[in-house]
């Protein structure tokens, strides 16, 4: 979905007359960073998780990333405007409910197991969320 995104903001922006070019090395970048975070970042956390004492299995972890990041798909459609300030709105919307909903979901399991350090647990997912962010602007619109 990113690199149709970013293909259309292409179009978009692209000068009458110009030829079209599509980009191959956008989907490839795109899967990688998809994947890293929606995988990666999951088998991390519950590493952390399971260190403090907590139960929470791998895939309950991998489940809520994955719908943490649904807002995702309307965002990078959306981006494809044109308009800087649109994209940035999107895209830090977008961010910011992710980052909102995962910590809604993890809240109890920190709570429970990791009382001292459940907020600098949070501000790791919040940064690694607009880490995303980051990378969806500058590389793909």
């Amino acid at each position: 979905m990113l690199a149709v995104a970013s293909n259309l903001n292409y179009i978009v922006q692209k000068k009458s007359g110009d030829p079209y070019n599509f980009d191959f090395n956008c989907i490839g970048f795109a899967t990688s960073v998809i994947y890293s975070f929606g995988f990666i970042l999951p088998l991390i956390l519950n590493f952390i998780l399971n260190i403090f004492g907590s139960k929470t299995r791998y895939v309950e972890i991998l489940c809520i990333y994955g719908y943490s990041t649904i807002v995702f798909i309307p965002a990078a459609l959306l981006s494809s405007t044109g308009w800087s300030i649109v994209e940035w709105a999107l895209l830090l919307y977008a961010g910011g409910s992710s980052s909102v909903f995962l910590m809604t979901n993890l809240w109890t399991e920190l709570e429970k197991y990791i009382l001292n350090k459940r907020y600098i647990i949070m501000g790791l997912i919040a940064a690694s969320q607009f880490l995303l962010v980051l990378i969806i602007k500058f590389r793909f619109f």
